[in-house]
């Protein structure tokens, strides 16, 4: 019995050694992949170390948004990897074509200045970071104050596309706040009945036209419609459009339409 008992340890132990060794030869599956950040749009506060992240596109489609107004968690959504890497190639692309860099946008700043005679420079404020990877290459441009900037200066080509994008991304950031293209088109249709009731000849609303969609700690928000067009009359600068909506809690909502302002430089 002993005998017997000792021959069936040694054999237990020699086939657990065995299957150790043959799970060690055995071809390891890899580790995930980790997504890739395809686009990355920040702002640099001058009383923050860590920039505050606006946007983040990822490769697997996954899209991370809060609104430049608070400091809440992120809302994700989802997108295709395709409109994923359409996206990041056309921001690429844009910024290529329109000669955009950090360096090209603060010389073009510092020559408006010296034109025109008006500050480029506002202490505090805050830097607009883009970062761009795509197969085409990279992009990485920043510019402080960029809307203030392109309404200062309205030479200043390079500011002017730059501004452009960042009116994009924003965009993009608010319809992922609003719960997607379909509900940002909801929300587009209840601010152009006011705003229409208050300017017949007005351009209605669109989802492309969303600029902001703040959630407060109540669960209500403040979401604001935003468009600059030109004047009816030659003699006058762009107008500035804007209509807002505060929705309550309970789902109620209160459209504010503010009157067209000429934009102040």
């Amino acid at each position: 019995m002993e005998f017997n008992a000792r021959a069936i340890g040694f054999a237990l132990a020699s086939f657990a050694a065995s299957i150790n060794a043959a799970q060690a030869q055995a071809p390891q599956s890899p580790a995930p992949a980790r997504p890739a950040c395809l686009i990355e749009f920040c702002i640099h506060d001058a009383n923050s170390a860590q920039p505050r992240q606006m946007l983040q596109v990822f490769d697997d489609g996954r899209v991370a948004a809060r609104s430049p107004q608070s400091d809440g968690p992120a809302v994700e959504a989802r997108i295709s990897r395709e409109e994923a890497a359409q996206l990041a190639t056309e921001l690429a692309r844009e910024c290529r074509v329109s000669g955009l860099s950090t360096e090209a946008l603060e010389q073009e700043l510092a020559e408006q200045s010296l034109e025109t005679g008006l500050a480029a420079d506002l202490e505090g404020a805050g830097v607009y970071e883009l970062k761009v990877r795509c197969k085409d290459g990279t992009a990485q441009v920043a510019c402080p104050a960029v809307g203030l900037m392109a309404e200062r200066f309205p030479g200043a080509r390079r500011v002017q596309k730059f501004a452009k994008i960042q009116q994009r991304l924003d965009n993009e950031t608010a319809i992922v706040q609003a719960g997607g293209r379909k509900a940002a088109e909801e929300l587009a249709r209840h601010a152009s009945r006011e705003l229409l009731a208050a300017y017949p000849k007005a351009t209605p609303w669109e989802a492309g036209d969303l600029a902001m969609v703040r959630v407060g700690s109540d669960g209500g928000r403040f979401v604001q419609f935003r468009r600059t067009e030109a004047a009816g009359d030659r003699d006058q600068g762009p107008q500035l459009w804007m209509t807002s909506i505060f929705e309550a809690p309970s789902g109620t909502m209160r459209v504010s339409v503010i009157p067209p302002e000429s934009v102040i430089r």
